[in-house]
């Protein structure tokens, strides 16, 4: 892993998806979204 993200090549699971789109919801950036998750904030931007 890069910098401690899995980065762009990282698949994302249904389970991390379901959980991005209720952080968001929930009123979290998309950094703070990544930082929990472990990947890239561009990769999690991609996904919204």
């Amino acid at each position: 892993m890069l910098g401690g993200w899995k980065g762009a090549l990282g698949m994302m699971t249904e389970e991390e998806y379901v959980k991005v789109e209720a952080l968001r919801k929930a009123g979290w950036t998309i950094t703070q979204i990544a930082d929990e998750l472990g990947y890239h904030p561009a990769t999690v931007s991609k996904w919204l």
